[in-house]
């Protein structure tokens, strides 16, 4: 394919799931989309525990912009979110719109 490194989405899932992995990321799923979006390279990440806010729960709260903890924590989320998206640029030659088409989403133990 023109437009990234790998073949095929399962050559493109396992280099992107080994090359997290190895970086340190807790990678809960690495895939593709379905129908319109099959293109899309879709990344789930485990929410580290430790960046959370301890006033306003173990995630923080997004919308408490007044509180020094959230802050850090979004900031936080949005730095592990670019590491992400970048290594997995580089492991699949990725560019362009959308970050080349990469989503990063974090879960926590919840779902």
């Amino acid at each position: 394919m023109a437009w990234r490194k790998q073949e095929s989405h399962g050559e493109e899932t396992k280099a992107v799931k080994a090359a997290l992995i190895t970086a340190g990321f807790d990678v809960l799923k690495v895939g593709h989309g379905k129908g319109t979006a099959w293109g899309w390279l879709h990344i789930t990440l485990a929410k580290p525990l430790e960046l959370g806010c301890e006033e306003h729960g173990s995630y923080g709260n997004y919308n408490q912009s007044n509180c020094s903890g959230c802050r850090t924590f979004t900031e936080s989320m949005r730095d592990l979110d670019r590491k992400a998206v970048q290594l997995a640029q580089e492991v699949t030659g990725r560019h362009g719109e959308y970050d080349g088409n990469i989503n990063v989403n974090f879960r926590g133990p919840q779902g």
